[in-house]
């Protein structure tokens, strides 16, 4: 939990366990499908772009 708290607090975000039975994997295994999440969409965006500069970068060739 040390780990989530200590990469929220420097965006003023806090972490706020509801349930304080859950088991740590579970915690664990939420954490990775979020990050996943966000990575997709990160490269997913990544990819995008560099087909449009390669689309561009061979119409100037042409």
């Amino acid at each position: 939990m040390e780990f989530v708290e200590s990469a929220f607090s420097p965006h003023g975000r806090r972490l706020v366990v509801r349930d304080g039975g859950e088991a740590e994997e579970d915690v664990v295994c939420d954490v990775v499908t979020v990050l996943t999440s966000f990575c997709v969409c990160l490269y997913g965006r990544r990819s995008a772009n560099n087909c449009v500069l390669e689309a561009l970068e061979a119409d100037r060739h042409d």
